[in-house]
């Protein structure tokens, strides 16, 4: 029953590779692949895919405010300034967001101009959907994951991020003490998981009620999505902040655990 938000979920990394490749290269093919991405992200679950855009929006915001400049080929070879390189890849990082929403326009679109033909009131309160109801308690959030029976007429969930993913993720959050320049970008997804897992939680119940567009998301375990692939560019910087290493077992083998 939850497939289009695990899909939405799944090609939530895809999202984000497309648009740090788009932000390295600024090239029309990568325009072309970011926005199928994003495209393809919408579809799958709007909600998921509104999580998943307001984390790609203001990582793209961190990148160009703190992240190293990306001054690739094109400035290395001479061809211009870093503040021409610099418009070349926000005009081509906005181009891929707006034709990846202008290809899936037929779905949000209406949503928004014919919003008044629909009620929705009735959705984030006084229901099942109540978010006050789906808070996660810390002990959940990093058990470890339970093998359940599907097969059973009550299926017993846990949401848990998995104690590989937040040991691996904990690792890599600690890559933001290394001299590396992505260092930052490690940061970045630190803060984003730890926001998502406290907004999980119910001490963050205060933050749903002051914000009551919030509530549309129903269940504030949906937030343990962007906490996972948070976590997941975490355990990537785990195994990359040691680089270069003399033993490239040893991050053949952290690879193949965060894997």
């Amino acid at each position: 029953g939850d497939a289009p938000e695990t899909f939405a979920i799944a090609l939530a990394p895809l999202v984000l590779w497309a648009f740090s490749r788009l932000r390295r290269t600024a090239s029309p093919g990568d325009v072309i692949l970011a926005a199928v991405a994003l495209a393809a992200l919408v579809v799958s679950h709007n909600l998921m895919a509104l999580l998943f855009f307001a984390m790609l929006l203001a990582w793209l915001a961190w990148e160009l405010a703190f992240g190293p400049m990306f001054v690739g080929a094109w400035i290395l070879e001479g061809n211009g300034s870093q503040a021409a390189a610099r418009g070349k890849v926000v005009a081509a990082l906005a181009l891929a967001l707006a034709l990846g929403l202008g290809l899936v326009a037929c779905m949000w679109l209406p949503a928004v101009l014919e919003r008044n033909a629909i009620q929705f009131r009735n959705v984030p309160s006084g229901t099942f959907f109540d978010f006050h109801r789906h808070f996660v308690s810390v002990q959940n959030i990093f058990a470890p994951a339970q093998f359940f029976d599907l097969g059973a007429t009550q299926v017993r969930f846990r949401y848990s991020l998995g104690v590989a993913q937040w040991f691996l993720g904990g690792l890599g959050a600690l890559s933001v003490f290394s001299p590396l320049a992505r260092r930052l970008s490690a940061l970045f997804f630190a803060f984003a998981s730890l926001t998502a897992i406290y907004l999980a939680l119910p001490g963050s119940a205060k933050v749903w009620e002051a914000f009551p567009l919030m509530g549309y998301l129903q269940f504030p375990t949906r937030l343990l999505g962007p906490a996972a692939v948070s976590l997941a560019v975490l355990a990537g910087a785990a195994v990359s902040w040691r680089e270069p290493t003399r033993h490239p077992q040893r991050a053949l083998a952290c690879a193949a655990a965060a894997r």
